[in-house]
């Protein structure tokens, strides 16, 4: 059995039966054609950013690639990707324990 990788881009749930609210557009990741990975409804995009919607980065980003610029996209900073904190102990371990050898050598 095949697992289809696809998500839709809905605006907000109903508060009584949990439904979308309006259905913007989908992404699917598995599509060969550029053009139908991510397909979405640019112009009702825009008047829920504009009404106050407030979309995560991963949308934000792929909402920039297909041309909409807005104020309340929020693209993630340009620069190095945080490391997870265990790779952090992990190198500063290694390089205490680099120091301690060269000091034990002199």
């Amino acid at each position: 059995m095949a697992v289809n990788a696809c998500a839709a881009l809905c605006i907000g749930l109903d508060k009584r039966d949990g439904r979308a609210l309006e259905q913007l557009g989908h992404f699917d990741p598995v599509a060969t054609d550029e053009s139908k990975q991510f397909v979405c409804d640019l112009e009702a995009t825009k008047k829920w950013l504009d009404t106050g919607a407030i979309p995560s980065e991963t949308v934000s980003s792929l909402l920039k690639k297909a041309g909409l610029e807005h104020k309340m996209l929020r693209l993630p900073k340009p620069g190095k990707p945080k490391k997870p904190e265990g790779e952090e102990a992990a190198e500063g371990g290694e390089e205490k324990a680099e120091a301690a050898e060269e000091a034990k050598a002199e």
